[in-house]
């Protein structure tokens, strides 16, 4: 909880970076070489501009009385393309249940302001960690063109035809009112960890530091979860005509040391380049507000006072206020000596949390 409001742009930006910048065909499907269909999905430049993205994760595990209710992720809502290499618009609600616990969170992003949804309030993000979260995901994006990389999942290190092994085409089917083809494959877990890695060391350029993202697996936990897994399972429902993913669902199960389950990850796209309206929410509060209900945010918490407000504050709070904008300005500092160099910019990070 103490890194919400990081986690929450984070797991945006890794959201919309998925699909926003991975996801362009008959005779009958069934007829169609599964293999090239996926390549097709999972390459190339496609024509997204907008949509609403929904994504759940559903985690149910037997045997541990610690995770003896199902843990439940949702996020959904509209994004809106700027252009290349822009960070999306975008107004997306996180949902969160599990062990007794609901929480409700979110984030908006207008292209030049950023604000974080917590329990159907809204709080503004300081500008400069805004844009330093900006110049992460536009950073991750030209560092992949350079490389030679695409608009693709590609960007974030997840390459599925790695890791795709015996696919086949199941058939026709409607996805939100869109003919897509639809199909099923199994999945090399050696490989598909290779790109869980990658994608953990591509995150602090999106904006997660302070380490509370783990920079890899060790060789321990990938000898865990491979030994751990009884099933794994992609579905992919890619557009019969443009060939841009549609719907995904990865379905994992899970037996080891007495305990068993079954995780599932499902993500769909809809609205595909339909205008989406996004607008700065109102009522928008400091963040400082947002600090006082958690009881200190870490990194972005300690940015309350300097979030920008309507009034001061009053009382003791004015010694935290002062030591937030004096954590803010060295903050600044080192963001600007560091120039384009990303690890000493993410080192800036520990002066957040001082």
């Amino acid at each position: 909880m103490s890194r919400l409001p990081r986690a929450i742009l984070l797991l945006i930006a890794v959201a919309l970076s998925g699909t926003v910048l991975a996801a362009c065909g008959g005779s009958s499907s069934e007829d169609e070489d599964p293999s090239a269909l996926l390549k097709e999905t999972f390459s190339g430049n496609k024509d997204i501009k907008s949509g609403r993205l929904d994504v759940g994760l559903d985690l149910r595990v037997q045997g541990n009385p610690q995770v003896s209710q199902p843990i439940m992720v949702k996020l959904s809502g509209p994004f809106q393309s700027q252009g290349k290499d822009q960070l999306p618009k975008f107004d997306v609600d996180l949902s969160f249940s599990g062990g007794g616990q609901s929480i409700t969170a979110g984030a908006v992003s207008t292209g030049d302001k950023g604000f974080l949804k917590f329990r159907n309030q809204a709080y503004a993000v300081p500008s400069q960690v805004f844009e330093q979260f900006k110049q992460g995901f536009q950073r991750a994006r030209r560092e992949n063109q350079k490389s030679g990389g695409n608009q693709s999942l590609a960007s974030l290190g997840l390459n599925p035809i790695n890791w795709l092994k015996d696919p086949k085409v199941v058939g026709d089917e409607d996805v939100g009112g869109t003919q897509t083809v639809h199909i099923t494959a199994s999945v090399n877990v050696p490989k598909f960890l290779d790109d869980v890695n990658t994608l953990l060391k591509r995150a602090s350029s999106l904006g997660a530091q302070g380490g509370q993202v783990p920079q890899e697996l060790t060789a321990e936990q990938r000898r865990q979860v491979q030994d751990a897994l009884r099933k794994a399972a992609f579905d992919v429902w890619t557009g019969k005509d443009d060939k841009i993913l549609r719907r995904l669902v990865i379905d994992l199960g899970i037996n080891a040391s007495g305990q068993s389950g079954s995780l599932k990850l499902a993500m769909q796209l809809a609205d595909l380049n339909e205008d989406q309206t996004i607008e700065a929410p109102a009522g928008a509060k400091p963040l400082s507000e947002l600090q006082g209900q958690l009881g200190g945010l870490g990194g972005l918490g300690g940015l309350g006072g300097a979030g920008g407000s309507s009034g001061g504050s009053s009382g003791g709070s004015s010694g935290s206020s002062g030591q937030s904008q004096k954590q803010l300005q060295e903050y600044t500092q080192c963001l600007q000596q560091a120039g384009g160099d990303a690890a000493k910019a993410q080192k800036c990070a520990d002066l957040l949390s001082g």
